[in-house]
C-alpha cells in the first residue's frame, strides 16, 4: 500500500491518500486537526465513511480532491495511476491527467505531496 500526503496553504487540514493493492483501490482521508477526535467519523473526508464502499476509483479520488478544492498535483496523479495499473498487470504509465475537471475557484494552494513511510 502505498501513502501520500498533499501539502496545502491550511494548516489545520491532513491530507492522505494512496492505493492498497489489497483492494485494488484507492483511498482518501482529509482531516481538520483541530476538529478531529481522530475517529475516521469525525474527519472533513474519510473514504470509509463519507464514500460507498471501502475503496475509490482514482475518478472518485480526483472528484472528491476537487470537491475540497485540491487540484491534485500531475506528478502523483502518474504515480497513483501507474501504481494501480502495475497491480492490476498493466505495466504502461497512462497519463493521470486526463478527465479531470478544474474549479473555478479554489479554496486551497498545494503547496507540494510527500510520500509517507
Amino acid at each position: 500500500m502505498s501513502r501520500y500526503a498533499i501539502i496545502t496553504d491550511q494548516d489545520n487540514l491532513e491530507i492522505f491518500l494512496g492505493f492498497d493493492e489489497g483492494l485494488s483501490a484507492f483511498f482518501l482521508t482529509i482531516e481538520d486537526v483541530t476538529k478531529s477526535d481522530g475517529e475516521p467519523e469525525s474527519f472533513v473526508f474519510h473514504n470509509m465513511v463519507h464514500h460507498p464502499g471501502v475503496g475509490m476509483t482514482f475518478e472518485q479520488l480526483t472528484d472528491a480532491l476537487l470537491k475540497f478544492g485540491v487540484i491534485p498535483p500531475p506528478d502523483l496523479c502518474s504515480i497513483l495511476a501507474g501504481e494501480a495499473c502495475v497491480a492490476a498487470g498493466i505495466f504502461q504509465n497512462p497519463d493521470g491527467n486526463a478527465g479531470h475537471r478544474v474549479p473555478t475557484a479554489l479554496q486551497m494552494r498545494v503547496m507540494g505531496w510527500s510520500l509517507i513511510s
